[in-house]
């Protein structure tokens, strides 16, 4: 079977909402659901290189940051943005969580809208 660039960004926003979910959630996140993620992905850049299209999948490395400068960003307490933690995708790393700067901006920018 062979999808269209439509339908497989259509796959992969449900497959990504799905994980965010899980992860809020705190509930394990299965290897299979990340493998479909990623084969998804890949799909789309292969797409995409094929037709000159953009997919919005170069940020994939976008930088990491801490409470600290999440707060920064988002003009509150490092405490109110560890209540946040789950609508920012946070991650524990550590005993520390950190944040996808892009992330936290577009929140940032929805709360102001």
């Amino acid at each position: 079977m062979t999808l269209r660039e439509d339908e497989l960004k259509a796959c992969r926003y449900a497959v990504s909402e799905m994980l965010r979910a899980r992860r809020r959630m705190g509930a394990p996140v299965p290897e299979w659901l990340r493998r479909i993620d990623t084969r998804l992905d890949a799909e789309l850049v292969e797409c995409a290189s094929r037709t000159g299209h953009d997919t919005g999948t170069a940020d994939r490395n976008s930088e990491v940051i801490g409470v600290t400068e999440a707060a920064r960003l988002l003009g509150c307490t490092a405490r109110h943005v560890r209540r946040l933690a789950a609508d920012l995708d946070g991650q524990r790393a550590g005993r520390a969580w950190v944040f996808d700067r892009r992330t936290v901006t577009e929140y940032a920018r929805g709360r102001t809208e």
